[in-house]
């Protein structure tokens, strides 16, 4: 799941924030292995 927001400062440029949350599993034989991880992650955009 990806969640952001992207905020313009002039006319042809923008900055951004966002927060990722990422989860994955896998069964094995022996036992379920899972992750969790939470990311931001920063943007800049111009146009």
């Amino acid at each position: 799941m990806l969640v952001g927001k992207e905020w313009w400062v002039s006319e042809e440029a923008g900055i951004g924030v966002a927060g990722q949350l990422m989860y994955t599993s896998v069964p094995t034989k022996a036992e379920n292995l899972s992750t969790v991880a939470f990311n931001v992650l920063f943007s800049v955009t111009y146009n």
